[in-house]
């Protein structure tokens, strides 16, 4: 799978000029690139509706190239394992850091198709 080159992606999105750097900066890395996968790991004390409105938010806060997929949650733990694409993992802990969602871990990751046992991608 082709990554795309975390340097090429900015250090912050605290401003609306940083933010579009950054999404100027993803524009270049997205074209012709697969995006990488990641598992990011959130312990918060969310309920489904918590949960839902930020799953409903958060595409209008993501910059060009980066996707929340899906997310697996443990509510009686108050754990989330969410399925990320994006250039780098620099630029999904961007993401949180400006979103202000907290989490614990950004894992890059590969998906293995149990029935085909092969990866995917």
């Amino acid at each position: 799978m082709l990554r795309c080159p975390p340097e090429k992606t900015s250090n912050s999105l605290t401003s609306s000029k940083s933010k579009t750097r950054l999404s100027y900066n993803l524009r270049v890395i997205v074209k012709g690139c697969r995006m990488a996968r990641f598992i990011v790991v959130h312990s918060m004390p969310y309920n489904e509706e918590q949960i839902i409105a930020t799953a409903k938010n958060m595409p209008g806060q993501l910059p060009p190239g980066v996707s929340w997929n899906l997310a697996y949650c443990a509510f009686d733990d108050s754990r989330f394992f969410c399925e990320w694409e994006a250039p780098s993992k620099d630029v999904i802990e961007q993401v949180f850091k400006s979103t202000q969602v907290p989490y614990d871990a950004v894992y890059p990751v590969r998906l293995l198709d149990a029935n085909k046992v092969e990866f995917r991608g």
